[in-house]
């Protein structure tokens, strides 16, 4: 999971040179995911049957193909190292296979959400020329998908702010500011309920707290 939070915060902080990156692959790899509607049903009688209330419609679920998501990995992967070299974790399928995904679904609002937190990132302090510590990006990454670590991060008075600072290595007083500042401004809010919406994320693998109601199925 570390990879994916990972470009996500990367894409936040370089947004017009990933938008390009994915242009290219697309030329060659137009469908990156096929959207299908699937009918789950998490719990099943002795007979086989749904359990009544255990059923529900992933709308926003789907395929994605070997080839394209091979391309996809591999420009995630060229993208995060041509900037962050040094932070850089391996970039794995199911990351890839997760922008597919969200660059495809018209719900997401992929493009415009993810340049709305890049300009609230911007306007906390992020610049091109900074050289983020090992999990800076990640931790920024993480927090779109996670509504009360987002929390944590625009509240120094909540005593798990320093905890989570601790467990990803943030000892810079200039990136705690520039979290906090991130997180908390009333535009990061908007956006993430946009991105956050249902039906994109009724049963999320991503997040750092768990999200009740929604993580509960998460190991399949």
């Amino acid at each position: 999971m570390l990879d994916l939070w990972h470009t996500m915060g990367a894409v936040v902080a370089f947004p017009e040179d990933f938008f390009d990156a994915i242009a290219t692959k697309k030329a060659k790899h137009p469908v990156l995911f096929r959207q299908i509607a699937k009918v789950v049903s998490e719990e099943q009688d002795s007979k086989g049957m749904a359990v009544a209330g255990t059923t529900f419609t992933n709308l926003v679920a789907g395929t994605v193909d070997s080839n394209t998501t091979t391309a996809i990995r591999q420009a995630l992967r060229d993208f995060n190292m041509r900037h962050f070299p040094q932070t850089t974790p391996p970039i794995g399928i199911y990351a890839a296979g997760s922008f597919c995904q969200m660059l495809t679904v018209p719900s997401f609002k992929f493009e415009t959400n993810m340049r709305s937190f890049a300009k609230v990132f911007e306007a906390a302090g992020w610049n091109s020329d900074m050289q983020p510590s090992q999990y800076l990006l990640a931790l920024a990454g993480v927090s779109l998908l996670d509504a009360e670590l987002s929390g944590v991060l625009a509240d120094a008075s909540d005593p798990r702010q320093a905890r989570v600072h601790k467990e990803f290595q943030i000892t810079s007083g200039a990136e705690k500011e520039l979290l906090t500042k991130f997180t908390k401004a009333p535009e990061f809010g908007e956006t993430q309920g946009s991105f956050l919406s249902v039906p994109n994320w009724i049963r999320c693998r991503q997040q750092f707290f768990f999200w009740a109601e929604h993580n509960e199925s998460m190991v399949d």
